[in-house]
């Protein structure tokens, strides 16, 4: 059995950087609600802990939890998806392109307005993630 990666706070920090192209140290002090941001990042452990969940249900209640609690003053969606990103590719997953008749940016962008407004579940989420993914080598 492959160790599980889950971000930490760092983690978040980093991908909140990456996401708004700005230093680590700015991103830091992007943080509103670091409770929440660290509740968020507890979800998947806690769903593999007691509901069993795989790799995919994990990120995608990473994003949701990412989306909803709003950790950051912006850019939490951003955030979001880059996080998931990187939990699912540490983990095994990657992301194909999405065949849709939309534009990948603009799909990808719904889903988690979709999140962040609660109109999408996490399981949806988890089941248009899975329509997506590719299997590869664990980074961890």
């Amino acid at each position: 059995m492959t160790e599980v990666w889950y971000p930490e706070l760092a983690d978040a920090i980093e991908a909140h950087a990456a996401a708004l192209g700005v230093t680590f140290r700015t991103a830091k002090h992007h943080i509103e609600h670091e409770d929440w941001l660290l509740s968020a990042l507890g979800r998947p452990a806690q769903h593999a802990h007691y509901r069993a969940a795989g790799i995919v249900a994990q990120a995608a209640v990473l994003a949701h939890g990412l989306c909803t609690n709003h950790g950051f003053v912006d850019g939490n969606k951003r955030t979001a998806w880059l996080l998931t990103l990187g939990f699912l590719e540490m983990n095994g997953y990657r992301l194909r392109r999405p065949h849709t008749t939309g534009h990948p940016v603009e799909v990808t962008r719904d889903w988690l307005v979709g999140l962040t407004t609660r109109a999408v579940t996490a399981e949806q989420f988890e089941n248009w993630l899975r329509r997506h993914l590719t299997r590869i080598e664990p980074r961890v």
